[in-house]
């Protein structure tokens, strides 16, 4: 990844990644993937929580999406302590930044920022719990989101410093 990679996790971005990966109808359908965000009963999909996406403009913009993802509270203590509970995200945690401050209120492109997580393969599908929130483990990925920081932050040009 480089340093230009790196996009702030807002509202505006997640929903600009997110209309560019989506399927159109004049892709290829051998191009297309496909990501659920809820798992119901039996741990089968929720087909009302389907997209599909372009599996190439999905490539194209993989280190960017992880990026964003990276800024997210939980990655950021995932990184700092192995503790059994970082690693169930909760539905609310996708708002949180690494910072403590909310990147959004807006349940629609929470959900946008899971789709995104969801279809590179970062997060597994979620279970509403018997407390009616709705949780994923993010063991179940096998796949780790790097902690990022967002472009505005100075702590970012340490993890990519300057060459020469």
């Amino acid at each position: 990844m480089r340093i230009e990679d790196v996009y702030d996790l807002n509202e505006q971005n997640v929903k600009k990644f997110f209309k560019y990966i989506k399927a159109r109808p004049d892709d290829a359908q051998n191009r297309l993937g496909y990501a659920y965000a809820f798992i119901v009963e039996n741990n089968a999909y929720d087909k009302r929580t389907l997209i599909r996406y372009s599996v190439d403009r999905y490539a194209e913009q993989r280190d960017r999406i992880i990026s964003m993802l990276g800024q997210l509270k939980k990655v950021h203590a995932l990184e700092q302590a192995y503790i059994k509970d970082n690693y169930i995200l909760d539905f609310i945690d996708l708002q949180m930044k690494y910072d403590g401050t909310r990147w959004t209120e807006d349940p629609n492109t929470t959900l946008f920022l899971y789709w995104l997580g969801s279809a590179g393969g970062y997060f597994p599908g979620m279970i509403k719990g018997k407390d009616g929130i709705y949780r994923t483990d993010l063991r179940d990925s096998g796949l780790k989101i790097p902690a990022m920081e967002s472009p505005n932050d100075p702590d970012l040009l340490k993890r990519f410093p300057k060459k020469g």
